[in-house]
């Protein structure tokens, strides 16, 4: 496998982490990615957040199960704005035997924002720092904190760095948009620059790597940053993040052959895991291939192929098809 034949470099100055994303990096994903790619140092999972009842459905306890997740250094993350649901999801965690939980103040999405989750707590900087006075002193877990640079514009990083400096946190990841932009634009690494000084916390970097250039120019730029945080390219070329670890963006192997077994695994481990039959799962693998498709030189019509699958034997058709014809990046 392309992990076994290009391992990682240990001496490496940085730390590579996979980015949650809803919906993709499930543990059957970062189970599977770790397995056929590698690269990754630290695997954050995506966010838990408790119902009107203030519990845990069962598909988010599944995906931090430990059983689920061997072999594999996993970070769980929560979405919280209220002192009980963070400590009431802190303690399920602990009891999996986790000792690190990652608190997400970077989600973008206005159905979000609007609650007041994610993002939306950039621009209630008091209540944010009384969260963390409550939360702290009742939990276990070491806390790492990752944040946009604020809600409507980029106002609330540099104050927001200088509250998380009167706290123990272990980590800051600043992913350098402001949540009204979603995924538009540029990263600002400017503004990173400029408030890289503030945190008396290690920094993570989160925002638009999509090649190896990219995260040894952040590399360079930065040398105080130890730790790139990875994800929408990462799911469309799996390979990067080994590519980045050994400082090499060619693939000297059957790259398609290899991603091809990957999806495979990934389609079947999906399938046996469903209960709400083959329509269901074709749908999450429509997902996957928003990004897998931008691996194939003619990517809107992959995509396109696997739109139109209404059933497994038309998937597995497109399957057969996009593997034998079109040309893999």
């Amino acid at each position: 496998m392309y992990k076994n034949k290009l391992k990682n470099n240990q001496s490496h100055p940085f730390e590579l982490s996979l980015a949650p994303i809803q919906g993709i990096t499930d543990y059957t994903f970062r189970k599977l990615f770790e397995q056929y790619f590698g690269g990754i140092n630290k695997y954050f999972a995506p966010y838990l957040r408790v119902d009107s009842k203030g519990g845990l459905s069962n598909k988010q306890m599944r995906d931090l199960l430990p059983g689920n997740n061997v072999g594999i250094h996993v970070i769980p993350q929560i979405m919280a704005n209220r002192p009980h649901d963070f400590i009431s999801m802190c303690s399920f965690l602990a009891d999996q035997g986790y000792t690190e939980v990652n608190w997400n103040l970077g989600c973008p999405y206005p159905m979000i924002t609007n609650r007041g989750l994610g993002a939306g707590l950039l621009d209630k900087p008091e209540l944010t720092a009384q969260i963390l006075d409550e939360v702290l002193p009742k939990i276990s877990l070491n806390l790492s904190i990752k944040l946009r640079s604020g809600v409507y514009n980029e106002n609330a990083l540099a104050s927001m760095l200088q509250i998380f400096n009167n706290y123990p946190l272990t980590e800051v990841i600043i992913h350098p948009r402001y949540a009204k932009q979603l995924y538009r634009g540029m990263a600002n690494r400017n503004l990173f620059a400029e408030v890289l000084p503030i945190s008396t916390h290690p920094v993570c970097y989160n925002g638009d790597i999509a090649s190896v250039e990219d995260c040894l120019q952040l590399s360079e730029q930065f040398p105080t940053v130890k730790h790139f945080m990875i994800g929408r390219a990462v799911i469309s070329n799996p390979f990067l993040a080994a590519q980045i670890q050994q400082k090499n963006s060619n693939l000297a192997f059957d790259a398609k052959k290899q991603f091809a077994e990957f999806h495979a695994a990934l389609f079947a481990s999906y399938l046996s895991q469903s209960e709400g039959g083959d329509k269901q799962v074709i749908l999450k693998m429509l997902g996957f291939w928003e990004y897998f498709a931008l691996s194939f030189t003619n990517s809107d019509k992959v995509y396109k192929k696997f739109r139109k699958a209404k059933n497994k034997n038309e998937y597995q058709a497109a399957i057969s098809e996009v593997f034998a014809n079109e040309t893999f990046i």
